[in-house]
């Protein structure tokens, strides 16, 4: 399940989704709508964040 986070950085909001970036806004509103398109557009289908060496990339080094 992919996590929204709505965050204000001084003048802007930020959206993110999984800790990354989805866009900056110029209103917590416009944030809000953001999130709703990107869980609209990608549903289910995000996954969580795979860095190399971490157990979720199927490294074990």
């Amino acid at each position: 399940m992919t996590e929204y986070v709505i965050t204000k950085i001084g003048h802007r909001w930020f959206a993110y989704a999984d800790g990354l970036s989805i866009g900056a806004c110029a209103d917590e509103t416009a944030a809000a709508k953001l999130i709703t398109e990107d869980s609209a557009k990608y549903g289910a289908k995000k996954k969580p964040l795979n860095w190399r060496g971490s157990p979720l990339a199927g490294n074990k080094s």
